[in-house]
Parts: structure tokens; C-alpha cells; sequence
């Protein structure tokens, strides 16, 4: 969807990874290389930015977008399935009871992300900057673990697709 906007020619990740290169361009532009990326959507022109709610946004990329002129664009993170995470996590011979013993709740690993993109949709309301409500559209589907692939972070093929289709939504209404 959102490569049928007539207005975008080209999307861009940096860096991107595997899920993301099936609809981006994915760039060898370190996530915290944070300049590099301001310097590429200069050089491209770019009106606006989605900042990944990670290093990217940590680091100022927000600040350095605005200095340049160009609109940076938060999104609320898609949410997490903790206990596949957890197993995931303790794979290699971590002791899951060690960190349950500190975890108390493998939903407090959920929690603790949900608290997270709860913050960046507070600091977009608190910056004047627009927000994707991507976690939104993860949480109302009804078949949402389809979305999150088995390490319980990361997205699915189909779960990029629902994610870059909430962005050309988001997109379609605003530009």
C-alpha cells in the first residue's frame, strides 16, 4: 500500500533488516549513526522521517531532523509476545528461573515494553510531533501472534506488511 501513494517513489530503512528489505531499501547506515541518516534525507530531500523508537530517537535524531527542516515522525511500538521472547532469550543456557526470580512475571517483559511506547507517544504529544499508532493496529487484530515471529520481538512477513501498511494508512490521510 504504501509504495501505491503516487507521492513516494522510494522507501528507505536504515539500516533495515531482513523483513523490511522485501519493501524497503535498506541502507548500510549504522542505527546510531545518527548524522549519516540526517545527511542521506537531506541529500534526498526527504519531507518527513518515521524515527525508530530505539537508538535513533535516543540520540537526538529527532533534534537534528528538525535543524534541517524535515518532519520527524514518531510510531508506537508493536507490542511483544513475553514468553516466546523469554524463551527465546534463554536459549542458550540462561537460567529462565533467575530471571524470573527478578522479572517476578514473564508479562512484566511486555509491561515493561508497553511502558516504553507508551513513553514515545508521550514525548510525540509533548514535541508537537505526529504519531503512528502502529501498536494500535497490532492490538486489534484478532490473530495478532501470526504477527510476531518466534523470537517474540520481531515481526513476521506478514506482521511488515501490517506495519507498512499502517504507515501508507497514516500517510494516505495526512498528505
Amino acid at each position: 500500500k504504501l509504495l501505491e501513494n503516487p507521492r513516494i517513489d522510494t522507501l528507505y530503512a536504515a539500516p533495515g533488516n531482513g523483513g523490511m528489505a522485501a519493501m524497503a531499501t535498506c541502507l548500510p547506515i549504522k542505527a546510531t549513526d545518527i548524522q549519516a541518516i540526517t545527511d542521506f534525507c537531506v541529500k534526498e530531500k526527504m519531507d518527513f522521517v518515521v524515527v525508530a523508537p530505539d537508538d535513533p530517537l535516543c540520540l537526538g535524531l529527532v533534534d537534528l531532523l528538525r535543524e534541517k527542516g524535515i518532519q520527524p515522525v514518531l510510531m508506537s511500538l508493536p507490542p511483544i509476545d513475553a514468553a516466546r521472547y523469554l524463551a527465546f532469550i534463554c536459549r542458550d543456557g540462561l537460567r529462565k528461573e533467575r530471571i524470573m526470580d527478578w522479572l517476578g512475571d514473564v508479562q512484566m517483559i511486555y509491561r515493561h515494553q508497553e511502558m516504553y511506547s507508551d513513553a514515545v507517544t508521550q514525548l510525540a504529544y509533548t514535541e508537537g510531533l505526529p504519531l503512528i499508532p502502529v501498536r494500535e493496529e497490532f492490538l486489534n487484530d484478532h490473530k495478532l501472534m501470526r504477527l510476531i515471529a518466534a523470537d517474540g520481538i520481531h515481526l513476521t512477513m506478514p506482521g511488515y506488511e501490517r506495519l507498512f501498511d499502517t504507515l501508507a494508512d497514516w500517510l494516505r490521510m495526512r498528505v
